[in-house]
């Protein structure tokens, strides 16, 4: 089935390729094409010209010929494939011997393209490299992604867990949602509808409440009266992405007769 070129150049638009070729004809023929489809494309005509491009640049794929002067394709591929094992090599030649076939496999070379070059084939090649790439990426990121989840859940439990252990009732929230309260805090909101302050914003309007300023506010009781506090904001920074987290601390004026008196 033949690969559509459309669909290739969706795929490759971000990705850059090198491709290595001493035929000047073949490399100008095959370059234009390869243009239309990368991001960008680097051009040799030798294997050491080609491995010193590799290094300034690191290109996502390689095209290269076997037989070329100085440094041929499969030197070059050995080289490159000690500086990036993951990075796909597709070989072209115009030989069918055994020997070279053999060499680019011990060289892990990732597949073979016969010349002279058609370019459907071409397009099967860059498309299976291609889709391999993406999928690696796919699947690194994921991997990361859950990684950075697992520790912005750690960072949670952990300043839910020191939280529980300070004697002022202290609330918290993360990108504008209530994500817990201490258990101080939980106690002390026993009278207080939750969703009146399940949002940051709903909740910092209730008191009229500055970041730079403590605000003294009054909460319902379960007797019926009415509590005084100081309430304190302050902000965190948690996780592997350093998410901000707002805390809200408050302190009990009864406690504290020189707080009440001011």
């Amino acid at each position: 089935m033949s690969t559509d070129l459309k669909q290739l150049q969706a795929l490759c638009n971000d990705y850059t390729i090198l491709y290595v070729e001493d035929d000047l004809q073949t490399q100008e023929e095959v370059s234009k094409t390869l243009k239309r489809i990368f991001k960008e494309v680097f051009v040799a005509n030798d294997g050491l010209i080609g491995l010193e491009l590799f290094k300034e640049h690191t290109p996502d794929i390689v095209i290269t010929d076997i037989q070329m002067p100085h440094c041929n394709g499969i030197e070059m591929s050995k080289a490159i494939k000690a500086l990036s094992l993951q990075t796909p090599i597709i070989i072209t030649t115009a030989f069918n011997e055994e020997r070279y076939f053999l060499q680019a496999i011990e060289n892990n070379v990732d597949s073979f393209l016969l010349k002279p070059i058609d370019k459907e084939k071409l397009f099967d090649h860059l498309l299976k490299n291609i889709q391999h790439l993406y999928n690696a990426k796919k699947v690194k990121e994921l991997e990361q992604q859950k990684k950075i989840d697992e520790i912005n859940h750690f960072a949670e439990e952990s300043i839910q867990e020191l939280s529980n252990l300070l004697p002022f009732p202290t609330i918290f929230y993360k990108s504008n949602k209530l994500i817990f309260v201490n258990t101080v805090a939980a106690k002390m909101l026993e009278e207080v509808k939750i969703e009146s302050i399940e949002q940051e914003t709903a909740f910092v309007s209730q008191f009229d409440i500055t970041k730079n300023e403590r605000q003294k506010i009054k909460l319902p009781t379960p007797d019926g009266s009415s509590k005084s506090y100081w309430l304190y904001a302050n902000s965190l920074f948690v996780g592997a992405d350093y998410e901000l987290v707002q805390t809200y601390i408050f302190l009990d004026l009864s406690c504290n007769a020189q707080e009440s008196h001011q």
